[in-house]
């Protein structure tokens, strides 16, 4: 599988590393990065490429970056027409979650959660869930849908996913 990580900082070359250590494909935008990010992507094995060859070739995003950025990155994700799943990894608010989702209408918007410190190589306490569509209230749903991207993500590659069986993620904070 192909993968597209935005951005490889501490948490998301973590992230991008384990999906390059078990054989996949992770490519990067180093087009305006620091050196320190480049080296990073460089310690995981990720790939640096343009923007186009990284989107246009992905079958999965992962944008894993400073909140602040991340509905930018969807829209431009975007805008380039990209089809696959989309993974947000951000603390977003409920707007800004919505903004995310609607730049994306080809995609497969999946809005997920890191809890832990990035993850390393071997046993890690760091979990990544996931959740997708909401019900007639706006609530996003994890039932069904984290089992579903965690056998998805297992059979491509390799990674056991833990998910939440939950019925509904309350998400916190005020609203924008």
């Amino acid at each position: 599988m192909r993968v597209a990580i935005f951005h490889p900082g501490a948490m998301g070359s973590a992230l991008a590393g384990q999906l390059a250590a078990v054989g996949h494909e992770v490519r990067w935008v180093a087009d305006g990065r620091s050196a320190a990010t480049a080296e990073r992507a460089a310690r995981q094995r990720l790939v640096a490429a343009s923007f186009d060859e990284v989107v246009g070739t992905a079958d999965l995003v992962l944008c894993s970056c400073a909140p602040q950025g991340a509905v930018d990155i969807a829209r431009q994700v975007g805008a380039a027409g990209f089809s696959g799943v989309y993974v947000d990894a951000n603390p977003l608010s409920p707007s800004s979650l919505e903004q995310a989702v609607q730049a994306l209408p080809s995609a497969t918007f999946v809005d997920a959660g890191v809890v832990g410190p990035p993850p390393r190589e071997g046993a890690s306490p760091t979990h990544l869930m996931l959740s997708g569509d909401a019900d007639a209230y706006g609530h996003r749903k994890l039932g069904g849908i984290g089992q579903v991207t965690s056998e998805l993500l297992k059979e491509r590659t390799g990674i056991d996913i833990v998910y939440q069986q939950v019925a509904y993620l309350m998400r916190s904070g005020r609203p924008d």
